[in-house]
Order: C-alpha cells, then sequence, then structure tokens
C-alpha cells in the first residue's frame, strides 16, 4: 500500500524547528515582516518629527519660472502641509482611501498638495500635463479621483476634459479647484517668510 502524499506532508510541516524555519522565510535581508523598515508610521509622523527635531533646516526649495526663489524650512513645510489638509478635509470632505487627481506641473504647490493628501491617507492621481487629452481623461476616467486639483494655466483644460467625460455623475469627481483656491497661509510666528 502506498504512503499517502497529503498526510506525508502534514507531517513534515508539523516537524521539529518548521516554526521558525516559517518565521525566517518570512523575513527580508533579516527583518521581520511586522518591524518597519523606516522610523515613521506615515507622511505625517514622518514632518512632525522632522519638524521637531529640525524646525529651521531647508526642506524644500523651489525656483520659478521667472527665477523667483521659494524656501522651506520643515516648519514651515509642516504648517502648510496641515492647513492644506485642513482645507481638503474640512471644506472638500476629503476621507482616508480617496483619490485626489492632479494636472500640475513642477512646483511647490505640488509636493504641499501630496504631501497634505498623503498626511491625509489619500492617494494622488497625478496627470502629466505634457500628455494629450485623450489620455489625461483617460486617467481622470478611471482614476476614481473625488477632487481634482489643477494649476491655474490648466484648469479649463481640466474642466473641458472632466465635462466630456461626464456621464451624468461628473466621473465621480465632486470638486474641480485651481490651486490658487488652496487657503493662503496662515501668519505663524517664528516659521519664517512664506513664499
Amino acid at each position: 500500500m502506498s504512503e499517502d502524499p497529503v498526510q506525508a506532508s502534514d507531517e513534515s510541516v508539523s516537524g521539529h524547528g518548521t516554526e521558525e524555519k516559517l518565521a525566517a522565510a518570512h523575513e527580508v535581508h533579516g527583518i521581520a515582516p511586522r518591524r518597519r523598515m523606516v522610523p515613521w508610521r506615515n507622511f505625517h509622523h514622518l514632518l512632525a518629527t522632522q519638524a521637531l527635531a529640525s524646525p529651521d533646516k531647508v526642506f524644500l526649495v523651489f525656483h520659478d519660472s521667472d527665477g523667483r526663489r521659494s524656501e522651506f524650512n520643515y516648519e514651515t513645510f509642516r504648517t502648510r502641509v496641515q492647513e492644506i489638509a485642513r482645507f481638503l478635509h474640512g471644506d472638500l470632505g476629503l476621507r482616508r482611501g480617496d483619490r485626489v487627481a492632479t494636472l500640475c506641473g513642477n512646483h511647490s504647490d505640488t509636493v504641499l498638495l501630496y504631501f497634505a493628501c498623503w498626511s491625509l491617507g489619500a492617494a494622488v492621481a497625478p496627470q502629466n500635463i505634457d500628455e494629450d487629452d485623450r489620455r489625461i481623461a483617460f486617467i481622470l476616467r478611471n482614476s476614481a479621483a473625488v477632487v481634482c486639483l489643477a494649476q491655474p494655466d490648466q484648469l479649463q483644460r481640466a474642466q473641458r476634459l472632466i465635462a466630456a467625460g461626464d456621464d451624468g455623475d461628473g466621473g465621480g469627481i465632486r470638486h474641480l479647484l485651481s490651486t490658487t483656491e488652496l487657503p493662503p497661509p496662515a501668519a505663524q510666528p517664528g516659521t519664517g517668510p512664506w513664499p
């Protein structure tokens, strides 16, 4: 009579040292699956930690197309991200798991917006402004975005593309705003000048 292969494999799994072997198999480069590979829980925690440790250290430098330079230290950046996140959450109803489409080029406002979304647990669906309208419209329709933010020079384009893809539900996008409609920076003593 031949041995049952299922029973034989069950016996070999329950053998000596199997639990240790299974635990070791789940490790990556000696790091257990439940141990964080970075010391931060999320983007909000990262910014708070860095702003506390090095509030005046430069975090972001931006040069616009006119050659003007903007600079954010960690504390200024964190504060501005919180202001934008409060606006997205409180005024636009953005929640964890929601998606935000952006039609923005390289700009400090874009970075602030991304961090504000990530701080809330929202995903960002960035659109490359150099793509053709057909591709951007496809991404907007299929991103499941509930908010779309566009730089001022891209706002009419975003309106047109969203309207063209409107199946009566707006494609799910509840709010379309220009980045100029984000709340202005609040006066924060000690955080340095705002760009």
